[in-house]
């Protein structure tokens, strides 16, 4: 359209509108000499624009057709002024299939309930802290008491006469002998879970050597002190604990709160230490905790014994403890625990004791198997603990730098102790542990091909 500017300063009669007006009635052909009569005069038009108008016009005329870019010309608007570049041909590839499947989907069976089906196997049996042989004798020195024999002590004898004494009766031998009646708590708090099965052995071991008649072995489900219940006595009621008669052998098997970081148990074990000890009893503690965790306090109120190996157990009253043992200091040892036991998909007390079992006995204490069972990066059950998956590959990295003949120990035992488990578990293991020795397992790989199908 025509631009149109008004020539003069001064206003007519005349405006657009009447141009307008104008345009609408006799077109465009007669619109510059009416302009003319009406005082207007064309605008002239400056060389950019027209420039631009040119080149917006050679675009529109950009050729369509798909032509290999060596065949076709670089054109440039004419009286551009300069030149610039401008897209003249399309190229398409092939796009590459998504979703593609690999061949063994179309060659693999899907899975069927013989998969599932594990032969027959033996669950591997928990090892105890310490050996029985070295156990029972210990047990009966801690719920026993001596007795006079029938034979005469010949060397008393013989000092008495030496000495020229007067005496009224001869001297006999004394012999060990199981206490007539004797009492065993058991601390089943959650602090330990991972002891309770060692626990439970114990009490059926000791039931076989020694008889039930006279032992009274109570669970503790309420703290020390509290309301208690007899050993596999589920049915019964909570009844508030009794203290035995004086003089009563006293056997604790547990932690007595050295494991709660709130120091709230402990200080009700020590509280109920000074009780026993005023009823006239000798409290003896088989502790599941190791000598780096007890307190003075604690060792004043009780008897206290490790349960694990390498700690030497007191077969004579004498050798008993009455003082706190210096505190080792063990670093983060049990994180080491936690790289060599990351391979497997759940951890259960056997593993667990299996795994630390398998180093000497002064790297890795029973401690660690609570301070592992109790870790923030584990999630733990009464059954097993699991890792978090946000930190197993953490562990994993711990596990791959460790010696590669103790890999393979670690790798053994947790098949050993997990071939009756369901599959999914035992071939993810296999297939982890494949991993780690850098080489393939095609039996678990056809199982998940089998679970993929």
């Amino acid at each position: 359209m025509v631009s149109l500017n008004k020539v003069g300063k001064k206003r007519g009669m005349l405006s657009r509108a009447d141009l307008l007006s104008c345009l609408d009635h006799y077109g465009e052909s007669h619109l510059s000499e009416f302009a003319a009569l009406a005082g207007f005069a064309e605008r002239p038009v400056k060389k950019s624009a027209l420039l631009k108008k040119k080149a917006l016009t050679a675009e529109a005329r950009i050729s369509t057709d798909v032509e290999s870019p060596k065949s076709s010309e670089h054109r440039f608007p004419e009286n551009s002024g300069k030149g610039f570049w401008r897209v003249v041909s399309h190229q398409f590839n092939e796009r590459e299939v998504a979703g593609g499947k690999p061949d063994w989907v179309n060659q693999t069976e899907p899975i069927t309930a013989a998969d599932e089906v594990h032969p027959d196997c033996k669950v591997p049996v928990k090892s105890p802290p310490v050996p029985w042989s070295r156990l029972w004798p210990f047990l009966r020195m801690a719920l026993g008491h001596f007795k006079s024999s029938q034979r005469v002590d010949l060397k008393a004898l013989t000092d008495l006469v030496a000495k020229a004494e007067n005496f009224h009766r001869l001297p006999y031998l004394k012999k060990k002998k199981w206490a007539v009646q004797c009492q065993i708590l058991i601390d089943c708090s959650d602090r330990n879970q991972p002891f309770w099965d060692d626990f439970g052995t114990l009490i059926t071991q000791l039931e076989q050597l020694r008889g039930k008649n006279g032992l009274q072995t109570l669970l503790l489900e309420d703290g020390p002190g509290g309301d208690s219940r007899t050993w596999q006595q589920w049915q019964e009621p909570l009844k508030p604990y009794a203290l035995p008669v004086s003089g009563t052998p006293l056997l604790i098997l547990g932690d007595l709160g050295c494991y709660d970081t709130t120091d709230t148990s402990l200080q009700q074990w020590i509280s109920f230490g000074k009780t026993l000890q005023k009823a006239g009893l000798k409290p003896i503690a088989l502790m599941t905790c190791p000598p780096r965790l007890w307190s003075e306090a604690l060792a004043q109120s009780f008897q206290l014994v490790c349960w694990d190996r390498g700690q030497k157990l007191p077969l004579r009253p004498g050798q008993l403890s009455s003082g706190a043992r210096p505190v080792v200091n063990q670093g983060r040892k049990h994180q080491r625990l936690l790289s060599l036991l990351s391979p497997a998909i759940r951890i259960e007390p056997e593993l667990l004791r299996a795994v630390r079992q398998l180093l000497p006995p002064g790297d890795l204490d029973i401690g660690c198997e609570a301070e592992v069972w109790m870790h923030p990066d584990t999630l733990s059950t009464p059954i097993a603990f699991a890792f978090k998956q946000s930190k197993i590959e953490l562990y994993r990295k711990g596990f791959q730098q460790e010696h590669q003949l103790l890999q393979e120990k670690v790798l053994s035992t947790i098949k050993r102790f997990h071939q009756h488990l369901p599959a999914s578990i035992a071939y993810e293991e296999k297939l982890t542990a494949s991993n780690f020795m850098e080489q393939q397992d095609s039996e678990a790989e056809l199982y998940f091909q089998k679970i993929y199908k």
